[in-house]
């Protein structure tokens, strides 16, 4: 979705029947060239009308305009419209906690015409000098690549910097943090002060409890070893378990 576009100033002219008329010219987001016309007694009248229409008609390209707001504002707004309706409510928290805790903080206050790649990559490479886990770090990666992404597709942005964005392999984060050649059990990464508010936030906001059900355990299980072994995210995760749960009930009634 392109941006409108005044095509002229505007133009004034006098009529067969003694008004005033006046007509601004303007592209529309699908590119369709469009009128808007007025009509007065004076010309004085009318060149108000159009001055006035002109200093809306661009407040609203501004407000309108992603590429020069901050990241954290279109972000935000964007989580809210966009991935909200269409996410369960735990899978859009989670985003939401890692855009705050990781994104906003560093590239927050940036705009979005001036994010660049190497932006991106110095947000995971600190995440990952930090000590961050691998999983963490590709929450992170998937949001940005899932945020910018639909920015090029609407065409707010003329280029992807994601494109040139590649998560950091596993073997190389984890030597980068030293734990290439320690035991798995000196490998396993502690919860962050912030990644455990996460969890307790997400516990603490269970209202119903289940009777306990072995098959469905061990699916949670089986499913949770591979996120915590840091070959799925936590997203990933949580719709893999939902997707064999739903069928497991399914196929039990």
């Amino acid at each position: 979705m392109a941006l409108k576009k005044l095509l002229n100033k505007g133009t004034v002219y006098k009529r067969n029947d003694g008004y005033w008329g006046g007509a601004v010219r303007y592209l529309d987001e699908t590119g369709k060239v469009c009128r808007k016309g007025f009509s007065g007694v004076t010309k004085k009248a009318i060149l108000k009308k159009i001055s006035d229409y002109i200093i809306v008609f661009k407040k609203e390209i501004a407000e309108a305009d992603f590429t020069h707001q901050a990241l954290e504002k279109v972000m935000r707004k964007w989580l809210e419209i966009f991935c909200f309706p269409s996410v369960e409510r735990s899978t859009y928290d989670s985003r939401e906690n890692a855009a705050r805790l990781y994104i906003y903080p560093v590239l927050g206050d940036k705009i979005i015409a001036e994010i660049t790649a190497d932006d991106l990559n110095g947000l995971l490479a600190k995440m990952m000098y930090e000590g961050y886990a691998h999983s963490s770090v590709k929450r992170v990666y998937i949001i940005l690549n899932q945020f910018f992404r639909y920015l090029y597709r609407e065409e707010w942005i003329p280029n992807n910097p994601m494109a040139r964005v590649r998560m950091i392999k596993k073997a190389n984060f984890l030597a980068a943090q030293g734990k290439d050649d320690v035991p798995l059990s000196d490998s396993i990464t502690v919860m962050t002060e912030e990644e455990a508010g996460m969890v307790l936030d997400l516990l603490t906001s269970v209202d119903h409890r289940l009777y306990q059900n072995e098959d469905v355990l061990a699916i949670v299980e089986e499913e949770a070893a591979a996120y915590f072994a840091g070959e799925k995210t936590a997203e990933e995760t949580a719709q893999i378990i939902q997707s064999r749960i739903q069928i497991y009930i399914s196929e039990s009634n």
